[in-house]
């Protein structure tokens, strides 16, 4: 069965989805035992990499409910997380990526994940489900990218002083080398000061035959 399962992954980053989709299916056919959640793992990532979308949620909705504990819940969040890319749904892709970042427990996973988690940054995901996170998320590490993640939310907002405080709470040592150009970025943007402003006066008619223009 170990061959069988190898076989899959090796087609899998070879790039030949389909066929490590039917590897794991003949898998998953033959009484798979303690390798189930590593098959069922790769069904859901080779379904994605299709971008067969409505397959992938099922094979991973099934995955969650069946191994909510498993080493591999990071693969198929992170699987997720590229989903909902597909489908410019960039809030639920942030979200994902960021429920993988606190589950993998490997550093090239995690380096791979943020600079996942950067260019999600670029779509714009909501500030409020950042917020979202923070309240949920306790990893000091995850929690330093949601607040990285917070400030260049609040910034694009136009709330400097926001970000400012957000930033406050990042702890240096923990940026990882993906969002190191971000940070520094931010912290260049929230010190800069405000731009001179003027209030101009226009006297205008709001009645009579020039109302329109007023």
């Amino acid at each position: 069965m170990s061959r069988q399962m190898n076989h899959a992954v090796t087609q899998f980053n070879k790039g030949r989805f389909a066929v490590c989709e039917a590897a794991v299916k003949k898998i998953l056919k033959n009484d798979p035992g303690e390798m189930e959640s590593a098959a069922r793992m790769l069904l859901v990532k080779s379904l994605v990499a299709q971008d067969r979308r409505e397959d992938a949620k099922e094979a991973g909705r099934l995955f969650l409910s069946e191994f909510p504990a498993s080493i591999y819940l990071s693969d198929v969040y992170w699987a997720f997380g590229d989903l909902f890319i597909n489908e410019r749904s960039f809030d639920s892709a942030f979200r994902y990526y960021i429920m993988a970042r606190s589950q993998a427990s490997g550093g090239q996973s995690i380096q791979e994940l943020d600079s996942r988690i950067v260019k999600t940054l670029q779509l714009k995901p909501g500030l409020h489900v950042i917020s979202e996170l923070l309240s949920t998320q306790s990893d000091i590490q995850t929690r330093s990218v949601l607040f990285l993640s917070r400030a260049a939310a609040e910034l694009r907002l136009a709330r400097p002083d926001d970000a400012a405080l957000s930033l406050a709470k990042v702890e240096p040592h923990l940026v990882s080398d993906p969002f190191l150009e971000l940070y520094e970025n931010l912290l260049l943007a929230s010190y800069r000061p405000g731009m001179t402003q003027a209030t101009i006066a226009i006297v205008a008619p709001l009645s009579g035959a020039n109302s329109d223009d007023g």
